[in-house]
C-alpha cells in the first residue's frame, strides 16, 4: 500500500470513529483565521509549496482534500508518494480548528514514505477553512490551512479541483 493509501485509510477511519460526534464550532489550537497567501511552510523539516489540490467524496457532506507539491489533475495526483490529507465538511464559509486527538470529523494528515515505507502523522494542532466549494465533479474551490506537527508548519490557500 501507498504512502497515500495509508493515509487515505487513517483519513477514513477517524471519520468512521468520530461520526457518532461532530461539531462545527471549533475545537482547540487553531490560532484564528489563515491568511490568504499561497500554502507553504516546512513539510518534516524541508521546504514546501502547494502546487494543486484535489476533493473527493469521504461521506455525507465531507470531502477530503490532498494537497501536493505537484501541479496534477485528478487521475495523476492519487501516485504522489507525499502530501497532505485534509477531511472537511463540505460548505463554503466553513471553518474547524483541530487538535489531532481523533475526536473530530475534520482533521489533517501528512502522508510520505521512509525507508521505503508508507508513514503518516496527523496534526497536532490547526485550522481547516473551506472559502469557496462546489460539490460538483470538475468544478473549483478553494481552501486555507493551519497545519502543526513535528518538523511540520504549513499555512495558507490554494484553489482546488473536485475530482467526485
Amino acid at each position: 500500500m501507498t504512502s497515500r493509501g495509508c493515509a487515505v485509510c487513517l483519513a477514513a477511519l477517524l471519520v468512521s470513529v468520530s461520526s457518532c460526534s461532530s461539531s462545527s464550532d471549533g475545537g482547540s489550537g487553531g490560532g484564528g483565521a489563515i491568511a490568504s497567501t499561497p500554502l507553504r511552510g516546512t513539510f518534516r523539516g524541508a521546504p514546501f509549496v502547494a502546487k494543486s489540490a484535489h476533493a473527493t467524496r469521504t461521506g455525507p457532506g465531507l470531502k477530503t482534500v490532498d494537497i501536493i507539491e505537484s501541479d496534477l489533475d485528478c487521475t495523476k495526483a492519487k501516485n504522489e508518494k507525499h502530501g497532505v490529507l485534509v477531511i472537511a465538511t463540505w460548505q463554503t464559509g466553513y471553518a474547524r480548528d483541530f487538535n489531532g486527538d481523533g475526536t473530530s470529523l475534520e482533521n489533517a494528515v501528512l502522508y510520505y514514505e521512509e525507508g521505503g515505507a508508507p508513514k503518516n502523522q496527523t496534526a497536532s494542532a490547526g485550522r481547516v477553512e473551506l472559502v469557496e466549494s462546489d460539490p460538483a465533479m470538475g468544478s473549483k474551490g478553494k481552501i486555507r490551512l493551519r497545519f502543526i506537527a513535528q518538523n511540520t508548519n504549513l499555512e495558507g490557500e490554494i484553489g482546488l479541483e473536485v475530482c467526485d
